[in-house]
């Protein structure tokens, strides 16, 4: 398997999450600001995110074995200040038309704020921290549901065009949704 097909497989990943999403919040009546589901809504953003940025660490790795490319990803474990570190020094998020990303500890939770060409936002999730916040006494903000539709239709914006820039005609449809 080569290395445009693991960024590929990524993408298609990030995607299929992405369009499950979009299709239980905009269609199926669930809504994203119930607090019985924020949390799971939540992960899985941030998960399409880790991913879509993981797809391009793969496109611009210098690695072309698949054990080397799966060994430099898992480094870098859900560590998204990392990861958009090291594409920042690749020169890819300015290409990704990531303007920058700041951290922030929203009470004593850590999230990351990325801010993209068009001056839109979207907050992405620390995987770790909400994963493992059951020993924090404070509660999380309940995000809008129209937000988290907005965060959705970014980051499927962004993947088309990680992958429209890579030369790939990779796209998941929802028609099986």
């Amino acid at each position: 398997m080569n290395k445009k097909q693991i960024a590929i497989n990524i993408l298609a990943r990030a995607d299929s999450t992405l369009y499950f999403l979009e299709h239980a919040l905009k269609f199926s009546g669930m809504k994203a600001n119930d607090v019985a589901w924020q949390r799971s809504i939540l992960i899985m953003l941030s998960y399409a995110f880790e991913l879509i940025v993981k797809s391009e660490i793969v496109f611009t790795s210098k690695n072309t074995e698949l054990d080397d490319i799966d060994k430099e990803l898992k480094s870098f474990g859900h560590n998204i200040q990392q990861i958009l570190c090291e594409l920042d020094k690749r020169k890819s998020l300015l290409l990704m038309e990531i303007n920058g990303y700041k951290i922030n500890n929203n009470g004593s939770f850590r999230q990351y704020t990325i801010t993209f060409e068009d001056r839109r936002e979207i907050i992405v999730e620390d995987l770790v921290d909400i994963r493992y916040d059951y020993i924090k006494t404070a509660l999380r903000n309940i995000t809008d549901h129209d937000i988290v539709i907005g965060y959705i239709d970014k980051i499927l914006e962004l993947s088309k065009n990680v992958s429209a820039r890579e030369g790939s005609s990779f796209t998941v449809r929802a028609a099986s949704l």
